[in-house]
């Protein structure tokens, strides 16, 4: 097996083995990383989740991540190509998300 930080240093390849395993239908997803989308791009996005996020017929309804804290409070929407939207929400580390 792989630890965490091997999968990020092997590259693509080992991600998009490790991305495959995330299953349809779920409602919520939370990633270290952001997926690239039109406004999150840059090394800290990937683009290898974003094209399993947009592959999938059944996509997370949410997806949350942190690692980008640059990026945090931002929003975005990326499309499956089933058509379905897929909400991606950077918190940055001192921002609350949810209050319960």
């Amino acid at each position: 097996g792989h630890t965490s930080s091997q999968v990020f240093e092997d590259g693509d390849g080992m991600l998009a083995l490790q991305f495959a395993k995330i299953p349809e239908g779920i409602d919520i997803l939370v990633t270290h990383a952001p997926p690239e989308t039109s406004l999150l791009k840059g090394k800290l996005c990937s683009s290898v989740l974003r094209d399993r996020l947009v592959s999938m017929e059944r996509p997370p309804k949410i997806v949350i991540c942190g690692h980008a804290h640059k990026f945090g409070g931002a929003c975005d929407t990326i499309k499956s190509h089933s058509g379905k939207a897929i909400k991606v929400m950077c918190v940055a580390k001192t921002q609350t998300l949810l209050d319960v």
